[in-house]
């Protein structure tokens, strides 16, 4: 019999959900010191792959960088600056956590591109895009899944993302498109197309480890239900239907425990599912569609 009040009850917890942290100044400590990481690699993309070619980045950070290369302004403190608006329509469309973790990754972002000196690590463009985009597209993505954002055109991704269920990097790549095809009129279109190769494959790091618009259902074959679906309801933010069944082979009554989660959250799903019964059957499959009541987390 399958108990459909279950998948109608989401618990309130935290975002993240970090079982080895005891509190959460400990989680948050570690948020920080990720994006801090994160901040240096996106420093590095800057400053030894992309500025030295003069290539262009994407989102307000182009934008700081177009500037920067027609004034010779300082580019870290102009993409600061124009950072500032935006973290504003973050504070009140994504939240207080969002926008102060973000704020955090713009001026520590900031600030190593001052500190990290302009050097151009390879002669070869094409190399330089590719590294830097993988590089960039890595410090975004990490960013993203530790709850923030690296500001700008990913402000408006994340609030669009928030409601609809779209690839982000999909999001940023047709924004940053748009903006280097006038960056094209104005530097050349040799530079702007390297740029676009390294604006796709920073869209693809990004997707590649933020992924939070896959969906995945999971079934798990159990003797201990009961204890299982606490584990779950008390550890994450997902609903589940519990539904009864009975072996084929062995004709032992087991429960069968249904959910729809993220990509992100299967780790944390499968090590709950073991510490409870270590002979749970687990499947899981890629979801096309949810409709209905699923959060968008």
């Amino acid at each position: 019999m399958s108990k459909l009040g279950d998948a109608d009850y989401v618990p309130e917890t935290p975002l993240l959900n970090f079982s080895f942290f005891k509190t959460r100044n400990a989680e948050l400590i570690m948020q920080l010191i990720v994006i801090l990481v994160a901040s240096i690699l996106y420093a590095i993309s800057m400053n030894m792959f992309f500025i030295p070619h003069n290539m262009i980045s994407g989102g307000f950070a182009g934008i700081g960088m177009i500037i920067g290369y027609l004034t010779h302004y300082n580019i870290g403190i102009l993409i600061f600056l124009l950072n500032l608006p935006l973290l504003i329509l973050s504070y009140r469309s994504l939240g207080k956590k969002i926008t102060f973790l973000t704020t955090y990754f713009i001026a520590t972002s900031s600030l190593a591109m001052n500190l990290i000196p302009v050097k151009q690590l390879s002669s070869d463009i094409l190399l330089s895009s590719v590294f830097g985009g993988l590089l960039c597209g890595a410090a975004t993505g990490i960013v993203f899944r530790f709850a923030a954002s690296t500001g700008g055109f990913d402000i408006v991704g994340l609030m669009i993302a928030k409601k609809k269920d779209v690839s982000i990097g999909a999001i940023i790549f047709v924004f940053n498109a748009l903006l280097l095809v006038f960056a094209g009129f104005i530097f050349g279109w040799n530079i702007t197309l390297y740029t676009f190769i390294s604006r796709f494959v920073v869209s693809k790091t990004i997707d590649g480890i933020h992924t939070k618009h896959i969906k995945l259902t999971v079934m798990i074959v159990t003797e201990k239900g009961v204890e299982v679906k606490k584990a779950l309801l008390n550890k994450c933010i997902r609903g589940v239907t519990m539904i009864d069944a009975v072996g084929a082979y062995t004709d032992h009554e087991k429960k069968v425990i249904y959910t729809v989660i993220t990509r992100y959250e299967l780790s944390e799903v499968k090590r709950l599912v073991r510490q409870v019964d270590a002979h749970a059957f687990i499947n899981i499959t890629e979801t096309v569609e949810v409709v209905g009541r699923f959060k968008r987390i």
